[in-house]
């Protein structure tokens, strides 16, 4: 879990389940947001599947970076507002 934003109301998580989520302290029983990495069956994708082993983001830049187990790192950019 990474705390997100500056009020420190929302969290972002990852997982075995190679999706990043944001969630929401006032809502937590569903994520306000979220992407799911896709697998693949071809090459090693299915012995290393992409689970998120690492988070970090930057504010300024409404950027994530998530550290998957495939030894790609994906950006993801936020939205504003969220």
């Amino acid at each position: 879990l990474v705390p997100w934003g500056r009020g420190g109301t929302a969290v972002l998580s990852g997982g075995t389940d190679c999706a990043v989520r944001l969630w929401s302290a006032e809502r937590p029983w569903a994520p306000l947001d979220g992407v799911v990495f896709e697998t693949e069956s071809k090459g090693n994708r299915l012995c290393n599947p992409p689970f998120v082993h690492a988070l970090s983001w930057c504010d300024r830049l409404r950027l994530v970076a998530a550290a998957c187990g495939d030894g790609s790192v994906r950006l993801l950019r936020v939205a504003a507002g969220t």
